[in-house]
Parts: C-alpha cells; sequence; structure tokens
C-alpha cells in the first residue's frame, strides 16, 4: 500500500520523474506503465499535483515518440488554472500542446499555446522555457509552410544564452533547411545533433537524426546511404518501443528502395502493413499512399495508383517536395491511362508551383537550393517529351524547369545592419587570410568560416518589404522564341536525361532534337579543356612547354567542338545562344573552333535571354573602378574612362576602390566596369569576391536591386558557378544575373592582366562605336585568343546613340 499525505505526494512525482528515464532505457511501454503506477499513488494520496503531473509527463512522452494526437489528449487533460502547478509546469506543458498542435496542423490552436507559454516564461523569469517557446515558434511557423520566418526564430532561440542541450533544435532546424533544398547545411545540423545523441545517451533522438539523414539521402539521389540510415533508424526506434518511429523507418527504406527502380517484396511488404483506407491527413498516412501509388505503377497498375492518390485530400499545407511528388505520381498515372494531354497539365502546373515558391524566397541561396525537390518530376516530364520525339515540346518540358529563380520577381529586403557588421569582421579576416599566407589550422580561418555561417543564415531568414513577391514570369515556348529570332541567330538549348546529353536546336525556320552521347564523356572532356586553360597561365615560359600545351588546349578544344557536334549545329549561324546545362556553364565558348568569330550570349535560361530585366533609373552611365594588386588596373580602368568621355568618370578617384565604391557602382551606374583579382568559391558560391582595396567584396553585399545593366567583371574565374539540381547556377556571375543586371562580362579560367587590360580596352572601344556586347566580344576573341576565356552571360545589351564618345 503506497503512502498518503505529503509523503505519498512525493513518491507519486518521484514516480512520475522516473517515467521520462525509463522512456530513453526501456521504451514508451515501460515509461506508460511507471506513469500508471504514479496515478494509483496520486489517486490513493487524493492528489489532483500528481495526477496532473502524469499527464505532463504521458503527453511528453508521447510527443518523444511522435504520437501527436495521444500526447494532445493526455496534455488536454492538465488543470492549468487551479493552482497546482508551478510557472515552470504550467509553461512545459503549453510548450508541449503547442507542439502537439503544431503538428497536428492547427496553426491558430499552437500559435496560441506558444504565445501563452512565452508569456508565462517572461512572467516567470524562465529562461530555458523561453527559449524552448522561441525555438517552437520556429517549428510552427515551418508547419504553417513560413520557412524564413521559421528559421528566423530557431536563430533567435539559438543565440539565447541558455545551458541547453540543442540536438533537438538542431534537428528541427535541419528539416527546414531540407524543405528548402539546402541540404549541405541540414547534413552539417543533423551530424552535429547526432554527436550529441550519442553524448546525451538519447536513442530516440539519435533515430530521428539518422531517419532524417536517410531522407536527405533521398533528396541527393544516394540510395545506398538512405537504406543505411533508415536501418539505424529502425533499430534506435525498435529499442525503445517507438513502433510508430519504426514503421516510419521502414516506409523510408521502402522510399529508398523504389526511388532506386526495386519495387522489392520487402517494400511491397512494409507498404502494404498499413492501413490508410481513410482519407489520409498525417505526414506518414500521405507518404505511405504516394508508395502504394509508386508500386501500383512500376506493377503496370495505373488503376491501383489512381485509388491510391484519390485518397489524398488537400488537407493541410504540405512541404513543396511532397507535393511534387504527388503531381509527378499523379501525371504518370493519367498518361497510363492514355490521358497524356492530362498528365501534361499536372507537370507544367507543378513546375509553375515550384517556380513560385523559389519566387517567394528572398535569399538567392534558398530560390536556387529549392529546385532539388524538382529532380525527378522533371526527368519525367522531359522523359516523356522525348518519347514522343518533338523537339518544341522537348524544349518546353526542359525550358520550363530550368534556373526558375532567375525568372522570378526580384524581392526588395529589409535592411540588416547586424549582416553588413558580419560583412565587415569577414572582408577583415579574409585579407588577411590572402595576405598572411596562414597555416590551415590559424584562428583567422576558423573565423572566417563562422562569420560565412552566419552571414548565410541571416540571408536565409531575411524578409521581403513592399508586398508578396509572387510573381514569376512564364516560361518561354518554342513557338514564341522561335517568333523571335531574326534569321541568323539560333539557339543550343543543352539538357541532360538518365546521363545522356541532348540538345534542342531552335532557328526562325527550323526546330532540331539530337542525342550527344553520354554525359560523363562530355563531362570529362570540358574537365579536361579546363585544366589546360589554366595550365596556360602555369608553366614557365619555355617555348617548346608553351607550345606543348597550346597543342593541348586546341586538341581539348576540338574534341569538346566535336562531342557537341557544334559544327553541324551552328552551320551559317550568325549569332548563337547557348542556354547549357550544368556540365557546360563554365566552357569558354568563344574559343570552341566552330564558335569563333561567331557572337555568343551565354543565358541560365532562354526565357531569362529573351526577356532580360527591366531597365532602371540611372544616376550616371559609367562606374570604372580599380582593385588592388594588378600591375595595370589603374591604366585599365582610366582607359575605359577616356574610352567613354571624361563626364562619366568614376568618382571613386584616381586610386584603388574600396567595396563600398563597388557596391555604390552597382546601385547608380549604368555601365560598371570591375578590374580586380576574384576568386570563386565553389562550396559557398555567394562568398565569390571581388578583391579590393580594403578587402574582398562578396555577391551577399550587392544591392537589391542592382541598377547596371551591364557589368565587365575584368578579374579571373568570376565567370565559374557551381550549379545546383535544374540547371540553377550560383556564384558571383550569377548573382549578378539574379539581382537585375541585364549583361555579364566574366571569365571562366586565369587570364593574364596585360591581355585582360588591352582586350577590354578594346570591348568597350567597340561598345562606345555602337557594337552590341556579344558582337563586340567576339571581335575581342578574334583578336585576343588568350582573352577566350571571357563570355557574354544573361543577355545582350548595347549603348544607345548618345552615350558613346565614339561615333
Amino acid at each position: 500500500m503506497p503512502p498518503d499525505g505529503p509523503v505519498g505526494e512525493l513518491v507519486g512525482a518521484t514516480l512520475v520523474t522516473r517515467a521520462y528515464a525509463l522512456l530513453a532505457l526501456a521504451g514508451r511501454d515501460a515509461a506508460l506503465k511507471q506513469l500508471d503506477e504514479a496515478r494509483d499513488v496520486g489517486r490513493y494520496c487524493e492528489s489532483a499535483r500528481v495526477l496532473a503531473l502524469c499527464d505532463i509527463q504521458e503527453g511528453a512522452v508521447h510527443i518523444w515518440c511522435a504520437d501527436w494526437q495521444a500526447a494532445l489528449t493526455a496534455l488536454r487533460r492538465v488543470p492549468l488554472d487551479r493552482g497546482l502547478l508551478s510557472g515552470a509546469e504550467i509553461a512545459t506543458t503549453l510548450l508541449n500542446l503547442g507542439l502537439a498542435h503544431a503538428y497536428l496542423v492547427q496553426i491558430g490552436r499552437g500559435r496560441n499555446a506558444l504565445h501563452r507559454a512565452l508569456q508565462v516564461a517572461n512572467a516567470n523569469d524562465l529562461p530555458i522555457h523561453r527559449f524552448k517557446a522561441t525555438h517552437n515558434l520556429g517549428c510552427l511557423e515551418y508547419v504553417a509552410g513560413n520557412l524564413p520566418e521559421a528559421l528566423r526564430l530557431m536563430r533567435v532561440a539559438d543565440t539565447m544564452p541558455v545551458a541547453v542541450d540543442r540536438g533537438r533544435a538542431r534537428l528541427d532546424r535541419a528539416r527546414v533547411l531540407a524543405d528548402a533544398g539546402l541540404l549541405d547545411q541540414a547534413e552539417q545540423d543533423l551530424r552535429t545533433a547526432l554527436e550529441s545523441s550519442f553524448a546525451a545517451r538519447l536513442p530516440l533522438d539519435r533515430g530521428d537524426i539518422h531517419l532524417d539523414l536517410a531522407l536527405c539521402a533521398v533528396l541527393r539521389g544516394d540510395l545506398a546511404e538512405a537504406r543505411d540510415r533508415s536501418r539505424r533508424a529502425s533499430r534506435a526506434f525498435t529499442s525503445r518501443q517507438a513502433w510508430s518511429r519504426r514503421e516510419e523507418a521502414r516506409l523510408v527504406r521502402a522510399l529508398a528502395d523504389i526511388a532506386a527502380g526495386e519495387a522489392t517484396a520487402s517494400a511491397t511488404r512494409t507498404v502494404r502493413s498499413f492501413h490508410t483506407a481513410h482519407r489520409p491527413v498525417q505526414p506518414v498516412d500521405r507518404l505511405v499512399v504516394r508508395l502504394e501509388a509508386e508500386l501500383a505503377l512500376a506493377h503496370g497498375d495505373p488503376a491501383g495508383a489512381r485509388a491510391a492518390l484519390d485518397r489524398l485530400t488537400r488537407g493541410p499545407r504540405q512541404p513543396v517536395g511532397i507535393v511534387l511528388h504527388e503531381r509527378m505520381l499523379r501525371a504518370r498515372t493519367l498518361v497510363l491511362q492514355g490521358q497524356a494531354p492530362a498528365g501534361r497539365r499536372v507537370l507544367r502546373d507543378a513546375a509553375g508551383l515550384l517556380a513560385r515558391h523559389q519566387g517567394d524566397a528572398v535569399s538567392l541561396d534558398v530560390r536556387a537550393a529549392m529546385a532539388l525537390h524538382g529532380r525527378r518530376i522533371r526527368d519525367v516530364d522531359v522523359g516523356l517529351s522525348l518519347a514522343q520525339g518533338k523537339p518544341r515540346d522537348v524544349f518546353d518540358s526542359v525550358e520550363r524547369w530550368r534556373a526558375a529563380s532567375q525568372r522570378a520577381q526580384l524581392a526588395l529586403t529589409d535592411q540588416d545592419e547586424e549582416s553588413g557588421a558580419l560583412l565587415a569582421q569577414l572582408r577583415t579576416a579574409r585579407q588577411l587570410i590572402q595576405h598572411g599566407q596562414l597555416p590551415d589550422d590559424h584562428p583567422a580561418r576558423a573565423q572566417a568560416a563562422r562569420l560565412e555561417g552566419a552571414i548565410a543564415e541571416r540571408a536565409w531568414t531575411r524578409r521581403s518589404v513592399g508586398g508578396d513577391v509572387d510573381a514569376t514570369t512564364a516560361a518561354v515556348s518554342a513557338g514564341e522564341l522561335r517568333e523571335a529570332l531574326g534569321d541568323q541567330t539560333t539557339v543550343l538549348s543543352f539538357f541532360t536525361l538518365e546521363e545522356r546529353l541532348y540538345v534542342v536546336r531552335l532557328r526562325a525556320d527550323s526546330e532540331q532534337l539530337s542525342p550527344l552521347g553520354d554525359s560523363t564523356a562530355v563531362v570529362d572532356t570540358v574537365a579536361r579543356l579546363g585544366a589546360d586553360l589554366r595550365a596556360r597561365l602555369q608553366v614557365p615560359y619555355l617555348p617548346d612547354l608553351v607550345a606543348a600545351v597550346q597543342r593541348s588546349l586546341d586538341a581539348s578544344l576540338a574534341d569538346v567542338d566535336d562531342a557537341l557536334s557544334l559544327r553541324e549545329l551552328v552551320g551559317d549561324a550568325q549569332r548563337v545562344v547557348v542556354v547549357p546545362t550544368a556540365a557546360l556553364l563554365s566552357l569558354p565558348w568563344g574559343l570552341l573552333p566552330s564558335l569563333r568569330g561567331v557572337p555568343v550570349t551565354v543565358a541560365p535560361s532562354a526565357t531569362r535571354w529573351h526577356r532580360p530585366p527591366p531597365a532602371r533609373g540611372h544616376e550616371r552611365f559609367l562606374a570604372a573602378l580599380a582593385g588592388p594588386g594588378l600591375a595595370r588596373s589603374l591604366e585599365e580602368v582610366d582607359q575605359v574612362r577616356r574610352t567613354w568621355g571624361p563626364r562619366d568618370a568614376s568618382a571613386s578617384g584616381p586610386g584603388p576602390a574600396t567595396a563600398a565604391d563597388v557596391v555604390g557602382a552597382l546601385s547608380s551606374a549604368r555601365l560598371v566596369h570591375l578590374a580586380a583579382h576574384g576568386l570563386h568559391e565553389h562550396q559557398s558560391p555567394l562568398f565569390s569576391s571581388l578583391v579590393m582595396s580594403d578587402g574582398p567584396v562578396f555577391a551577399h553585399e550587392f544591392p537589391r536591386p542592382i541598377a547596371a545593366e551591364h557589368v565587365v567583371l575584368s578579374a579571373c574565374d568570376v565567370g565559374q558557378s557551381r550549379v545546383q539540381p535544374g540547371d540553377e547556377p550560383l556564384g558571383l556571375t550569377a548573382a549578378l544575373l539574379g539581382l537585375g543586371v541585364r549583361a555579364v562580362v566574366a571569365s571562366v579560367a586565369p587570364v593574364r592582366d596585360a591581355v585582360a587590360a588591352e582586350a577590354l580596352a578594346e570591348y568597350h572601344r567597340q561598345l562606345a562605336g555602337g557594337v552590341d556586347a556579344a558582337a563586340a566580344l567576339a571581335h575581342v576573341v578574334a583578336g585576343w585568343p588568350a582573352a577566350g576565356a571571357f563570355c557574354l552571360y544573361g543577355s545582350d545589351w548595347r549603348a544607345t546613340s548618345d552615350e558613346g564618345a565614339l561615333r
């Protein structure tokens, strides 16, 4: 018989606390059994407080096992207004209520509970509860679909000086990052959280982390990793009797198998073990239905797939990746049922949906990263068109998924003084690294990495000002584009599907679809060309060695030209627009034999070339700025200024310019010329930079919007980009185009300073004489082949008749 009175109440409270420890040691069943014993003590003692504590702890146990409805049922029994509980206990109950409401997609109720929890925490000076309430509000905003606000609130919570384990918080933030397509950052958070879960001996957390790493691996296409992680998650959940979580891990394993094209018996058994005859609402139920449809399609049963998908209601907001998966399955089902036009409409609508989601994001990073979610459905769309063999349909399918972030309306953002301060610190750290020849383990390098992470995080959470940002330009169609082409202009749209490279050629009078072979072989040939371009500047100036390198370069150029069938594709074209896929984005197009002397524009998409950003107001026509460390940079910018006339001289003075001068030039001038050292950061493309007198200026610092229409970057390598799925480029040049610049001239490889100075001075003379940018650059490369690494990106550009000093 349990003791009564205060002693019995103490025993009951101890059993409640012990139940939570048992959850980690022995699983949910043991924890719930312990709570039943605590309730017996509470009833015997007639202690309403012990019974309330049991309900609070039961709710927490169910939340740890992701049984949200059971958690809500328990927590609703807790009496919050009878004076039985402390401020901390009331705040804990409200926190868990808010979280359960959030994951049951009851947004209003969840927000109300969490704000009440925050009020109680503030009133009772409970810093840990304040941290959790703020973080959980971020989780709720994620469920509501507001990713930037979710990341902002999570970051605010993380900066609170509270001694609390942040493993679970990192897990939550990783889910938001993965939904935004930022897989590198999500996986980094998950691995950090995994280390914490081992240190704290939290197997359920460990299972959740492995499960999320498995989902990230599915998105990335690493299906072997996904299988391994889902197995580890299943073992962790089984060890603690978290049965529903274990079944979810098995479903993710089945998802990986099916994505690999393996409709295995194990995957089929796993899916069939679930009963979802009702209309699914919860994410795990919707996953089951999607897998049922996948299996039906794999077995040639479109009617079965249709029956499964018809059980999906519109329901609450779903992450864009899940929505696109469902749309892909519906489209495939319709096509197999003989309703191909309806299936194609679903695919077109899905491409528009993804483009709108990308347009909603303010961060260039997030805009590009979200295209990851469209990889599978894009392949289905393009594959269906390719099977029909009509060039215009294939072009339209490729174009609607390509570089959609470059078509989205540019968002104005709130001012962020803290980001400016962080960028200034990063500039100082980078300058120390560049000039100090520091070892890899020097503290300045770690500081720079921390600053880059903080700046990127703030960029992800920036909000638009001035209304909604959802206007996305529709993709141009082949028919529309052909009507706008001149008689001698050819558009070459390259794309890959299932490791095969293809090209659609559009001219005013014709359209053609051509297979080009194994994309892996082309990638290897392009890589060899890049190495030869760099070797040209790295070898000692010995005639025989220089000649050998030039022969190798010429051979590589010819091999790439042949691999892309450019001689046949270009024909008699007098102007070419290239829309490259990822492997081809950093090619020196003007040096390829079939394109020498031909004006070439390299566009992220045909839509971006056909519909360039609108012209903006300008305070001046020209800004020509020089960075330090180049022997002829000051001479170069002086020549550019004199070409256009003294009235347009930059106000930055005769010496090297600062980072602020660059930002000011981009904000005010129509034509900007920057002669400086450049650095492309492949892993963090928006931290690619130009070196100015006070240190590097980063893409993160560029104004929104950029007023300049044409930017000439007389710098090495900054024409390179890291390409995301969906052929979404990221880098200095891509950032300029994404922020409103019409055309950019930049180099994809190192160029000698003297060559760049002479060639680009001639480029400006051509522009000032009335020649358009593509023709001017073609003329320059013909005269200075060593400057052939420079390419024109975006759209074409021309000075108006009253802007040139030369007539």
